[in-house]
């Protein structure tokens, strides 16, 4: 799936075509958690809590967690939504976050391809990393839409998730494809299929992917 990036600064909405995606799949499913790895500033935490979803979101960088926080304050929605201000990664460590020069979104652990310009002005941030294994007691008895954006290192993320893809009902894995390499998309695609997932276009029904910045890898069972 490809789409226009909306500019922030200009009110626009960033990632239109799959915030609007998530909100179909969400509208469809009203038992479906969002569990938004890769938060950010929160653009799909904030969509589905307004619609009455609960969710937990995954942001590594404290400052955009500050700026969630005080989005879900001021729009009421602080309820419905669980915060965890860690990174992703295969195992427990401290690793050093990369930032972007033109783009906060862009932010990434250390050990991820860097593809833009950094940002060193602004000195040394280390997060603690952790697995999605240990999640699981935040999204028991769910049923989940996964967004997996965590810029490059989703193949390391998925290699201590076997315990919450076999206890946690994870309907959609809506993941970003860009620039990923051969290696790493092998990998996540093993994982995914081993699971029972199948790569897919749309996050309504099994459409072969061709060309896309963004997939979806839905649970067979499911659709």
């Amino acid at each position: 799936m490809k789409g226009r990036r909306g500019n922030l600064k200009k009110n626009e909405l960033w990632e239109e075509m799959l915030v609007l995606s998530m909100d179909q799949a969400l509208k469809n499913g009203p038992e479906l958690m969002l569990v938004d790895l890769g938060a950010n500033l929160g653009e799909f935490t904030l969509w589905a809590a307004a619609l009455g979803h609960r969710v937990l979101a995954v942001e590594m960088v404290l400052e955009n967690v500050h700026m969630l926080q005080t989005s879900l304050m001021l729009s009421g929605l602080s309820q419905l939504v669980t915060i965890v201000n860690n990174a992703l990664y295969s195992d427990h460590r401290t690793l050093q976050v990369n930032f972007m020069k033109k783009n906060m979104g862009g932010s990434r652990l250390n050990t991820s391809n860097v593809f833009e310009a950094l940002d060193n002005t602004r000195g040394v941030v280390l997060v603690n990393t952790i697995c999605l294994d240990d999640l699981i007691p935040l999204v028991s008895n769910t049923t989940v839409y996964m967004k997996l954006d965590i810029e490059n290192t989703e193949h390391e993320a998925l290699k201590c998730a076997d315990h919450f893809f076999s206890k946690v009902n994870v309907k959609v894995v809506q993941m970003e494809w860009y620039l990923k390499t051969s290696e790493e998309m092998s990998s996540i695609t093993r994982f995914m299929v081993g699971h029972g997932y199948v790569m897919s276009e749309s996050v309504n029904q099994i459409i072969p992917v061709t060309t896309s910045d963004n997939v979806y890898f839905l649970k067979k069972t499911s659709f």
